[in-house]
């Protein structure tokens, strides 16, 4: 059957390949072509932007079924412009047309002399024979281009191949900071770590989404909201932000795989001093793709994020 090239031919991976054998293949390409692994090679980064494309498809089911049936539509389109390629590249059916038509002339003609024999032998005149002889032609001229129009294989209308669909997110190779996305879970590279000298804790447990996600720490001010920290999770890990001071926050993110935003209630971080010390918080907070989380959250616009 023919191939078409597809997001599965990127990864190197089968179409019927587990979610998990996807983000497995996904993350061994990233560490070989990842451009802090080749000296920030272009070509390792353009190789870098199509695994991204196509790790974004296919880790989300949806974009995964349309793909599917994008390659289903394009292979059995190629497969039947093959089959018609070989049915019109047969030279039976041309000779066939030919033999028939090779036919209705020699009997034409044999009618067509009988018809003029007759009538030169029974005209009283030059001119009734000569007027007889160019109603013939007429007729014969005719007969054999109506032959023609009627052996021509019909032409079929132009109708253009149909575009693959586009999803209308695909996530980005580079993160806010202008850098490709760090290889391991963590705060952006030369962005700043606000909000310290704190001895609270928050941890964002990603573990139950197989997405990367992208998540700010924003402190609720009386009349502006303000993101005090910026940091990255691996699909399947947790990370923990320490030394926070206390005030009163909630915790927004971006599910790169489907890029959809959302926030979480907000808390509060408090430190009270005792005789024993100094008491903090330790807040944890789980994402979930489906609602019921240990903290309900909320979809945004990107305005709020």
């Amino acid at each position: 059957m023919p191939r078409v090239h597809s997001h599965y031919d990127n990864l190197k991976v089968s179409r019927s390949a587990p979610a998990d054998v996807i983000r497995a293949a996904y993350r061994t390409l990233s560490q070989k072509y990842h451009p802090d692994q080749n000296s920030g090679s272009a070509e390792a980064a353009r190789i870098m932007a199509i695994l991204n494309s196509s790790y974004d498809v296919l880790s989300n089911s949806e974009l995964r079924r349309k793909h599917d049936d994008w390659l289903n539509l394009e292979e059995a389109r190629e497969n039947d412009s093959i089959q018609s390629l070989r049915v019109r590249s047969s030279p039976s059916a041309e000779n066939s047309k030919l033999k028939t038509l090779s036919a209705k002339a020699r009997g034409l003609v044999m009618r067509t002399f009988e018809f003029l024999k007759a009538l030169v032998i029974s005209a009283f005149s030059y001119a009734a024979v000569m007027g007889a002889m160019f109603g013939v032609v007429w007729l014969v001229v005719t007969y054999f281009e109506s032959s023609k129009e009627k052996s021509a294989p019909p032409v079929k209308p132009y109708v253009s191949a149909p575009t693959s669909s586009v999803p209308s997110y695909v996530r980005p190779t580079l993160a806010p900071n202008g850098q490709f996305w760090p290889q391991a879970s963590g705060y952006l590279k030369d962005v700043a770590i606000g909000h310290s000298g704190g001895l609270s804790t928050v941890t964002i447990d990603n573990t139950r989404n197989d997405s990367d996600v992208f998540v700010k720490l924003v402190r609720i001010g009386a009349k502006l909201d303000s993101p005090v920290r910026e940091f990255y999770i691996l699909g399947g890990q947790s990370f923990t932000l320490r030394n926070v001071r206390a005030g009163r926050f909630d915790v927004r993110h971006r599910d790169l795989g489907s890029g959809a935003l959302s926030k979480s209630e907000e808390f509060q971080l408090t430190e009270t001093k005792t005789e024993e010390g100094t008491r903090y918080s330790e807040i944890s907070i789980t994402l979930y793709k489906i609602k019921n989380g240990n903290m309900q959250s909320y979809p945004i616009q990107e305005a709020e994020f």
